[in-house]
C-alpha cells in the first residue's frame, strides 16, 4: 500500500487520533479495504487513478475555506485543525487572501453561473505524455495514440473528440496531431530551437491564422525573454553538438548496441508477423528461462561472445576528440566494463527480484508486478534509460568546433542507427 497511501498518512492519522495506535491501525486497515475491494481506485500503467463513478463535484463558492499557516495550502475541510499535507496548523482563510490565491478562477466560475452572461460550454482535455504509452491487451492503440486520433476528430469507439491536449516536451518531434489553431507554452523554452519546434506546430496545413501564447515565470531566464521576445522567437539556432568524450553517453550507446546484437541473433524469424514487440515477447517471458530471448540467455550470450563484442566495440567507439584535440583516455576502461555494466543495468531496470518473489507479494503489489510482467514496453523504457543522455560540457576550458564522431568509422563496423531505432522504438 506504500504506493497508494500519502507519505504522511500514518503521521496524520496519529495526529488526528491523538496517537491512539489501535485506532490508527483500524483506520489504516479500513482504508486498505476500501481501496482494494470497493473499486475506489483504477489501476492502469502502474499508476492508480480515482474512479469517477461515485464522485460528485460540490461547489463551495460562498462557504468559508481554511488555509495552512505553515505551507499555505487551502482546504475545504480539516480534521483536528491540521493540514493533511504538512501537519501544520490550519486557520480560516480571510476573503482577501482567498481572492488573491483563487480569485482569477473563482470569478470565472461565478460569471458562468450568472444568468446575465453567456451560457458556459465544456472543453474536453487530455494528457499527452510518455507515461501513457502502455498498451492494453484489448485495444489496438495505447492511450496516447487514442488521444492523438481523437484530437484530430477521428471517430474512435464512440468517444468524443478532444479539444485540448496537455503535452510534455516529448511532443517536439515525430508526432502527428493534425492542424492546430493555438499553442500555449507554460514557460519559456530553454533555446530558440526548442521554441521553434513547439510553437511551430501552430498554423500548419493551411491554417492562415494561429496563436502562440508563452507564459513567462519569474525566473531570470523567462524574465529576460519576456523583455526581449525577439531573441527566443527569431534568434539564431545553435547547431547540435555531440561530445564524443562524454563516457556516460558512450556507455548508454554501448548498452543499446549489445542488446541489439543479441536480439538480432536470437529473435525467432516469423515472416507472417510485422509486430516487432510481439516477437520479442513480454517482460515475463524475458525473465523466464523458456523464451529464446530470456535474461539468462542474454547474460550467457554476452559472456560467451565477450571477446568478439569487445573487438566490435573497438571498431567503432571514438577514441579521439577533435574538439579537445586529444585522445580520450577513458575509452579502454569503458569498453572493458561494457558487458558487466550492461548486465547490471538491465537488472536494475527490470523487476527481477519482484518476479522471483511474486508468489509472496500482497494483493496490490502482486497485481502491479503481474501487469508489468505482461507488458511489452520494457525494451522501450530500458532503451530510453540506456540511450537518452544530456551530454555535459567537458571541464576543460579549451574550445573549438566539435564533431559528432571522433574519427571515420568503416560502414561495415559502424552501429546501425536504423536498426537501433527499429529495435528500441515502438513508433
Amino acid at each position: 500500500m506504500d504506493q497508494i497511501l500519502p507519505n504522511r498518512f500514518d503521521k496524520y492519522l496519529s495526529l488526528v487520533l491523538s496517537d491512539d495506535a489501535d485506532a490508527v491501525t483500524k483506520v489504516s486497515q479500513w482504508f486498505q479495504h476500501v481501496v482494494r475491494d470497493k473499486g475506489l481506485l483504477h489501476f492502469e500503467s502502474d499508476l492508480y487513478f480515482l474512479q469517477l463513478r461515485g464522485l460528485s463535484l460540490n461547489l463551495r463558492l460562498e462557504n468559508a475555506w481554511l488555509r495552512c499557516h505553515d505551507c499555505g495550502r487551502i482546504h475545504p475541510e480539516a480534521l483536528a485543525d491540521s493540514c493533511p499535507a504538512c501537519l501544520g496548523k490550519v486557520i480560516e482563510a480571510d476573503a482577501d487572501y482567498l481572492d488573491a490565491r483563487t480569485g482569477f478562477y473563482r470569478r470565472q466560475v461565478l460569471r458562468a453561473f450568472d444568468e446575465r452572461t453567456l451560457e458556459p460550454f465544456g472543453l474536453s482535455a487530455a494528457e499527452h505524455s510518455a507515461q501513457l504509452t502502455g498498451q492494453s491487451d484489448d485495444s489496438a492503440f495505447n492511450k496516447v495514440e487514442e488521444y492523438e486520433l481523437r484530437f484530430q476528430d477521428v471517430p474512435l469507439d464512440n468517444q468524443p473528440p478532444i479539444d485540448v491536449l496537455s503535452c510534455t516536451t516529448t511532443m517536439e518531434v515525430g508526432i502527428d496531431i493534425g492542424a492546430l489553431s493555438g499553442v500555449a507554452l507554460r514557460n519559456v523554452p530553454p533555446h530558440v530551437a526548442n521554441y521553434q519546434q513547439r510553437a511551430g506546430r501552430a498554423g500548419r496545413r493551411g491554417r492562415s491564422i494561429a496563436s502562440v501564447i508563452t507564459y513567462a515565470h519569474g525566473t531570470s531566464h523567462d524574465a529576460h525573454f519576456f523583455d526581449h521576445p525577439e531573441e527566443i522567437i527569431s534568434g539564431q539556432v545553435r547547431a547540435p553538438i555531440v561530445y564524443v568524450e562524454n563516457q556516460q553517453v558512450l556507455e548508454r550507446h554501448i548498452h543499446a548496441y549489445l542488446i541489439q546484437r543479441f536480439f538480432h541473433e536470437r529473435v525467432p524469424p516469423d515472416p507472417t508477423s510485422y509486430d516487432l514487440f510481439g516477437s520479442l515477447g513480454t517482460v515475463e517471458k524475458f525473465l523466464s528461462e523458456t523464451h529464446p530471448c530470456s535474461l539468462l540467455r542474454l547474460e550467457a550470450w554476452l559472456d560467451e561472445h565477450a571477446t568478439l563484442l569487445q573487438r566490435e566495440l573497438n571498431g567503432w567507439v571514438p577514441r579521439y576528440s577533435f574538439g579537445l584535440n586529444e585522445t580520450i583516455a577513458e575509452v579502454d576502461t569503458t569498453i572493458a566494463e561494457a558487458i558487466p555494466g550492461t548486465k547490471a543495468r538491465i537488472r536494475a531496470v527490470l523487476p527481477v527480484e519482484e518476479y522471483a518473489q511474486r508468489e509472496t507479494l500482497a494483493d496490490l503489489e502482486r497485481e502491479s508486478i503481474e501487469r508489468r510482467l505482461r507488458s511489452r514496453s520494457w525494451r522501450r523504457s530500458s532503451a530510453t534509460r540506456s540511450c537518452r543522455a544530456t551530454p555535459s560540457r567537458p571541464t576543460s576550458s579549451r574550445s573549438g568546433s566539435r564533431r559528432a564522431a571522433g574519427r571515420e568509422i568503416p560502414p561495415e563496423n559502424a552501429p546501425s542507427t536504423t536498426n537501433l531505432s527499429a529495435t528500441f522504438s515502438s513508433r
